[in-house]
């Protein structure tokens, strides 16, 4: 887009110096880089218009202001709008109608990061695939990945989250997406949400988009899912593993601590898959890529040969072998109930380990019911055999008890008020032969756990 298109899409009013040529996009003037237009954005901790002349020394082409500020010099082109936020998400659907190719959307409460890459990975066999990166999913995030895309782009997959009812429907309505993958809905930002049926209506506004124009995939094997799915009007697809999903997973083994196999089933054909990860919850994540690329006119040999090369975004379920031969599991990115069973229960799994030790961070956003998620985390850990558990911070603490609760013994849970101090201690558990698992919501940063026994032992090999 020229400089009068962009200015003309936000309803600007030019002030200073005629508009030179832009070359990107930013809100964050640490990071913008020459030629980049710079939106000030106005926040509740900060306000971008502090931060107009720093742009302007760094580079910035213009300004997207809401206000005019004295000491910046009419030599700098700007554009005056109402409102800059409004003006960015306005100028990024203008940017995808010029575009005009398909977009699509992929939210839910857990594996929504792992299953955009997957999808990213399947699709680009065949086209040209732009994803935004995992953190620029919200209302600031999304409409910059947007302008951000290349204009050759044939597909575009981008990732949405949420914490409140209708942010789904203001996303939808900056991307338009022509396809949307629900992975699930579990009990997360509860601390904002009345209940778990409020966080599935809060997803599924993304169905609702779609209902009318549109393809909506949607994990068969969750209830919630699966009951919006019986009165849902438009064009669907379901993935699982139950006779109700149209791509289907069957008869699936964990190999080797390395890898999944299963028998995939697409379009009346059916195909023998191997992903180089190990975990039922990654199999989850392939057959959303895999409706995706069907619906896309990709065949069943295309798909099955993309999964060969997959492997998990950093912090999100990778194995770390490390040098003194311990595996880590390192799934440190964030946590909810539903993942952590999950990922456990794929660790349990696992043959040929010595020992399997949890380091586990408090789970965040769960609301009232925090403590007895926590407590049942624990249970369910206990159950499946592990023999160290560590609680890091808060309500960790009822994890612990829950695990003593179904015969852990007090003499191997162990709890500590931050991550480093919980490394520390697992850093000198830690035996060859053991497996650690290491899992936490964001604000308990659990990768500080992987990072010591990096430092100490070695990088290892990743899969």
């Amino acid at each position: 887009m020229t400089g009068e298109e962009i200015a003309r899409a936000m309803n600007a009013r030019l002030v200073g110096a005629r508009l030179p040529a832009v070359s990107g996009f930013s809100i964050d003037s640490r990071t913008l880089q020459p030629g980049d237009m710079f939106f000030a954005i106005k926040g509740p901790k900060f306000d971008g218009h502090d931060f107009l002349h720093s742009a302007f020394q760094k580079g910035a082409a213009a300004a997207v202001v809401s206000e005019l500020r004295p000491e910046i010099s009419t030599n700098n082109s700007q554009l005056q709008v109402r409102d800059t936020t409004e003006a960015l998400q306005t100028l990024a659907r203008e940017y995808r109608r010029v575009w005009a190719r398909t977009v699509v959307a992929v939210t839910g409460s857990a594996g929504k990061t792992t299953t955009k890459t997957f999808i990213t990975a399947v699709l680009s066999r065949r086209f040209r695939v732009y994803a935004n990166a995992g953190n620029l999913n919200n209302h600031f995030g999304l409409p910059l990945s947007l302008l951000r895309m290349p204009p050759e782009t044939e597909i575009a997959v981008l990732e949405m989250g949420m914490s409140a009812l209708g942010e789904i429907a203001a996303l939808c309505r900056i991307a338009e997406p022509n396809a949307g993958v629900i992975t699930n809905v579990q009990p997360v930002h509860l601390e904002f949400f009345d209940s778990v049926e409020q966080i599935a209506q809060a997803k599924l506004e993304l169905a609702e988009y779609l209902e009318s124009s549109g393809v909506w995939v949607y994990n068969a094997d969750d209830p919630l899912l699966a009951r919006r799915a019986a009165v849902f009007k438009g064009k669907m697809i379901a993935f699982g593993t139950g006779p109700a999903a149209e791509i289907q997973a069957g008869d699936i083994r964990i190999l080797e601590s390395v890898r999944t196999s299963f028998l995939l089933r697409l379009g009346g054909s059916r195909q023998q898959v191997e992903l180089p990860m190990a975990g039922r919850y990654f199999v989850y994540n392939f057959l959303a890529a895999a409706a995706v690329a069907f619906w896309l006119g990709m065949n069943i040999d295309e798909i099955a040969a993309a999964a060969a090369s997959l492997s998990p975004a950093p912090m999100r379920g990778q194995i770390i072998r490390m040098s003194n031969s311990v595996a880590v599991i390192d799934d440190s990115y964030n946590s909810n109930p539903a993942a952590l069973r999950e990922v456990a229960a794929s660790a349990a799994a696992l043959t040929g380990y010595r020992r399997r030790i949890a380091v586990l961070g408090e789970m965040l956003e769960l609301g009232r019911e925090s403590r007895r998620f926590h407590y049942e985390a624990g249970r369910e850990l206990g159950r499946l055999g592990f023999d160290w558990i560590i609680g890091v911070r808060g309500n960790a603490a009822a994890i612990l008890e829950g695990a003593r609760e179904s015969g852990v013994p007090e003499t191997q849970v162990r709890f500590f008020e931050d991550s480093e101090q919980a490394a520390e201690f697992a850093a000198q558990l830690c035996r060859a032969g053991d497996l650690l698992l290491v899992k936490g919501s964001r604000g308990t940063r659990m990768d500080k756990v992987v990072e010591r026994l990096t430092a100490l032992y070695g990088s290892g090999v990743h899969s």
